[in-house]
């Protein structure tokens, strides 16, 4: 069954195995061509390679199927088939299907793709012109990004042929050149001349040099725009030679005016920082981990006293510290490094230069993108000025909380109920019995009672509400009811902008001196008059709070009455300003009953702050409960001034005696000196030679006695034979003599007044000492000039006399020597009778002409005075004794008891302060009411706004630009029937003589007598009245 089974299928065989073959042929054929249809694209695209592997692919499948048919047939059957089955199937016919199937499988896809992958001329053209089209499309889309990337970048292009020097530019290179492409036809040429011209020559150099290099280059430069801009720009390029072998650059144009214009913003900013920095004394620091670097910037630097070069460690940083807050920043510091806690530490360092600065340092932990703590940083700040004012106004709180005055601030609402209090002092709970807490936030109303002044509250109310200050006195009421007299003063606070913003009121409780007053009145008024009429400032104080104060006191510290001392509050403001503790130690000790010196001197301070020497005699007193102190005071300065007079006196009688001892000694030399030679002269007649020398030695002995002459003069040992002579005839005789002595250049005039008196010297010295001061007098005047000598009557009272040591009250006759020289200084005249002391050159002034008229004056029982102005010239005033001899001519002399006086209003013009002071005192004595100031423009300003003056009464010299007749002018210009009177230290005729007045106007000459001022006052004034 088996077999036959076999058998019938090795029959069926060779007809059911060809058809297989061909079977699966059609559908490999089948699948060939779908696939080469689906995927023909994928073919073209990916080329000829893909369709192979494709095909090679597929034969290798189909190989598969027919080596796994014919193998298990093979392998399984064979040994069953007939063998002529086995013949059939290894016949070349069977065989040769498949290489036949492969055969027309390779024809057909060698068709398609000749047919399809092999297109035509017309197509390959058509695929070239769309390849063309597709890489036009690609480089425009390409160029539209770089064009839109350089206009966001501000880059430009630019394309430059080295040859002809013609320029490409990109549509950004106009921008930026701010060019119009249609217009304008870039070369190189015009390329520079947009060029700052600052740079044109730097970037042609550049770009020329760049030739012969294919380095990259590169140059910043400026641009300037049509309306005046510039920018900032910065050019690459590079040198190529393209395929046509020109030379060609290449290159771009970037603008950076922006990013310039940022740095220099940020430079500015980091400079404001820096400024910002050194004002506020505040910098910065840092520390990074990574690197363990500490940095310090500029100003911290600076706080530390250290060079800018100086790089801290931690450790370095942390020991600049004060060693007692080192532990304390360490802490701070590596706890901020560990936990990430800031820190804010005030602190002391130590600078490198070893001073104490008071800081500020905070600390912030720096973190990373994960929070992580990389370092710390912070700022650093010297507020040594901070602390230096809190300390301050520390020590000011304190002292306000301790002042025994009451303090109270309050805020600046004045409509009712009225500004609140915000603070007051221990005085106020003290004296008032309220507590701080029962008083803040509440009108300082609640204070108020009964007997409150309304027209004062009233008062009160009217300064607030116009932000004006208040001084007066209230009555207000304490806790318990009882009554307090204040001395109040309230006085607005501005804030920053300048808008009232408290009101503060210090009160001063003044029942107690009230009370004392009402005590005093009913002592009486006996001690009142004796301390009012003392002629010694009398000042009675408790603690330097004054009590009683005397007229002569006021008078004598320049106050109005001796209640504006009173008012004061602080005796130790009539004191200088170094003199207040030692009198503060001598009062308490005082009071504790210690020994201290109970007179002593010190410096007392005026009104107006000028300061005077004052002696003092200060004791303790019963003053109503308890103790205080009287003090004594006498103006001691003229005294002083007398002393330094005597001294100087001394000091010029000591050289005298010296000079004077000196004197004698060398006349007894000058005496055998000259006998001899007197004696040679006669031996060597017949010698003229060694007679001529003999004569030599006489002239210069005599020369030497005439010196020891002027010594014996100064020192007051010349031998005097005085008689009463007529200065008038003496001043005649002498004038031929001086105009011999001083020249032609000099014009001499001689004055004297009539019905002068005879004077009590000796005629000789008298004339060499007019001699003496008629040659300093033409020295002064090298250029020539006038020289004037008077003579006059005058008398001197004690106001004049009384600080001129050996110099009576009295009658003299004046001599009075005047120049238009170049005058003194003050130096000069202190020292110019000093013997041997000249300002003249080496040889031609022995300095003992004035040293001379000084001894003669003096040994006369005269006086002798200088007055001088730098450039005006010199006046030298001799006053000689009146003779007692005759009184034949004394008729021109007013009695000193029979001044005139008067009641009318003068204003007195004096730069100097003590003879203004001088003169203001003898008018208001002789009845005038006087108004004195100290120079042209304050009387001019005083004119203008006064016309009740009666008299101008003005110095001729004066500061600050209107003199005398200058002043006069004006006065005239204002009021045409104003008398004045003028005043200097030059004598009358000298004055007028010299240009400085007109003729005919009225002149006191100083120094001058109550009665000289009295009687040239009173003609000035009758002279208006005709």
């Amino acid at each position: 069954m088996e077999f036959s089974l076999i058998s019938s299928f090795g029959s069926i065989f060779p007809i059911v195995t060809p058809s297989l073959y061909w079977a699966i042929t059609i559908v490999w054929t089948v699948v060939l061509v779908l696939l080469v249809w689906r995927f023909g694209h994928a073919f073209r695209t990916r080329g000829l390679l893909t369709l192979l592997i494709l095909i090679l692919a597929i034969d290798a499948a189909r190989t598969v199927i027919e080596s796994v048919y014919f193998g298990a047939l093979f392998g399984s059957l064979y040994g069953f088939f007939e063998p002529s089955v086995q013949e059939y199937l290894q016949s070349p016919t069977l065989l040769a299907i498949p290489k036949l199937v492969t055969l027309v499988s390779g024809l057909l896809v060698l068709i398609l793709i000749v047919g399809r992958w092999l297109p035509s001329a017309q197509q390959r053209e058509d695929i070239s012109r769309s390849a063309e089209a597709k890489l036009i499309l690609e480089i425009e889309k390409q160029r539209e990004r770089l064009l839109i990337a350089q206009s966001v970048a501000k880059v430009g292009s630019w394309e430059t042929d080295l040859n002809t020097l013609e320029v490409e530019w990109s549509p950004e290179t106009f921008r930026i050149f701010e060019k119009d492409p249609a217009t304008f036809a870039p070369t190189h040429e015009r390329f520079l001349e947009l060029v700052d011209p600052n740079d044109r020559e730097a970037v042609d150099a550049a770009f020329r040099k760049s030739f012969d290099s294919a380095e990259l280059c590169l140059i910043e430069h400026q641009i300037e725009m049509p309306d005046g801009r510039k920018k900032t720009v910065v050019e690459r390029w590079k040198t190529i030679v393209d395929e046509s072998g020109r030379p060609r650059a290449i290159g771009t144009c970037q603008d950076i005016t922006d990013i310039r214009s940022a740095e220099t913003r940020a430079l500015e900013a980091l400079e404001l920082l820096k400024v910002a920095g050194r004002a506020a004394r505040l910098g910065g620091w840092s520390f990074d981990t990574a690197s363990n670097r500490l940095f310090w910037s500029e100003e911290t630097r600076k706080i530390h006293e250290v060079p800018d070069a100086f790089t801290p460690t931690v450790d370095a940083g942390i020991n600049f510290y004060a060693p007692e807050f080192r532990q304390q920043i360490e802490k701070a510091f590596f706890t901020c490094l560990e936990r990430g806690e800031p820190f804010e530490e005030t602190l002391q360092i130590i600078t490198a230069k070893g001073k104490r600065v008071w800081v500020k340092s905070i600390g912030f932990p720096r973190l990373d993108h994960a929070g992580r703590i990389i370092g710390v940083h912070g700022a650093f700040q010297d507020i040594s000025d901070l602390i230096s004012r809190e300390e301050s106004l520390l020590l000011l709180e304190t002292a306000v909380s301790r002042l025994n005055d009451i303090v109270i601030v309050t805020d600046a609402d004045v409509d009712e109920p009225g500004p609140r209090i915000v603070l007051v002092n221990d005085a106020f709970e003290k004296i008032t019995g309220y507590s701080k807490d029962e008083t803040i936030g509440r009108s300082p109303r609640f204070l108020q009672g009964p007997k409150t002044d309304r027209e004062v509250l009233d008062r009160i109310r009217n300064s607030l509400k116009s932000s004006a200050g208040f001084r007066g006195e209230l009555l207000n009421y304490t806790k318990s009811g009882q009554e307090i007299l204040l001395e109040l003063e309230i006085l607005p606070i501005a804030n920053a902008r300048g808008i009232t913003s408290n009101f503060v009121a210090i009160e001063r409780d003044i029942t107690e001196r009230k009370r004392l007053a009402l005590e005093r009145e009913d002592v009486g008024g006996r001690l009142d008059t004796l301390i009012r009429e003392a002629k010694v400032g009398i000042l009675v104080h408790r603690n330097f709070e004054p009590l009683v104060a005397n007229k002569e006191l006021a008078r004598m510290l320049g106050y109005s009455s001796e209640s504006e001392i009173i008012q004061l509050g602080d005796a130790k403001l009539l004191f200088a300003d170094d003199e207040r503790e030692r009198i503060s130690d001598y009062n308490a000790a005082r009071l504790r009953g210690e020994a201290v010196p109970s007179t002593y001197e010190i410096v007392g301070k005026t009104r107006d702050g000028s300061l005077i020497q004052l002696e003092n005699r200060a004791f303790t007193v019963r003053w109503g409960e308890g103790t205080a102190v009287c003090a004594m005071l006498s103006d001691v300065s003229a005294q002083k001034k007398l002393e330094a007079q005597l001294r100087q006196a001394q000091r010029l009688e000591a050289v005298g005696q010296l000079t004077g001892g000196i004197a004698h000694d060398f006349n007894n030399l000058l005496l055998v000196i000259l006998g001899n030679a007197e004696l040679l002269e006669e031996r060597l007649a017949d010698d003229n030679e060694l007679h001529n020398f003999a004569i030599s030695v006489q002239k210069a002995a005599l020369r030497g006695a005439d010196l020891t002459g002027r010594l014996l003069s100064f020192a007051r040992r010349q031998p005097l034979d005085p008689k009463a002579i007529d200065l008038s005839q003496t001043l005649k005789e002498m004038k031929e003599l001086l105009v011999r002595a001083i020249g032609e250049h000099v014009d001499v005039r001689t004055l004297s007044s009539p019905g002068l008196w005879l004077a009590e010297v000796d005629p000789s010295q008298l004339e060499n000492a007019i001699l003496n001061l008629a040659i300093n007098a033409r020295d002064a005047m090298p250029g020539g000039g006038v020289l004037t000598i008077e003579s006059s009557n005058v008398e001197l009272d004690s106001d004049y006399t009384k600080d001129k040591l050996e110099l009576l009250p009295g009658r003299y006759v004046l001599v009075a020597v005047s120049d238009t020289g170049v005058g003194m200084t003050s130096e000069t005249i202190a020292q110019a009778f000093e013997p041997f002391f000249t300002t003249k050159e080496v040889g031609k002034g022995s300095g003992l002409g004035l040293s001379m008229v000084y001894g003669f004056a003096k040994q006369s029982r005269g006086h002798v005075a200088i007055y001088s102005e730098l450039g005006k010239g010199t006046t030298v005033k001799l006053y000689l004794p009146k003779s007692s001899r005759t009184a034949a001519l004394e008729q021109h002399v007013v009695p000193y008891e029979s001044v005139p006086k008067g009641s009318e209003k003068i204003l007195v013009v004096e730069d100097d302060d003590e003879v203004r002071s001088h003169v203001e005192g003898q008018l208001k004595s002789l009845g005038y009411e006087v108004v004195s100031v100290a120079n042209g423009i304050e009387a001019t300003e005083v004119l203008k706004n006064t016309a009740d003056f009666d008299l101008l009464f003005t110095d001729v010299v004066m500061p600050k630009g209107v003199n005398g007749p200058a002043l006069a002018e004006i006065a005239r210009r204002l009021y045409p029937d104003l008398p004045v009177l003028f005043t200097s230290g030059y004598t009358e005729n000298a004055i007028i003589h010299h240009g400085q007045l007109d003729k005919g106007t009225l002149l006191l000459a100083k120094p001058y007598r109550r009665v000289d001022l009295a009687e040239k006052v009173r003609a000035a004034m009758d002279r208006r009245n005709g």
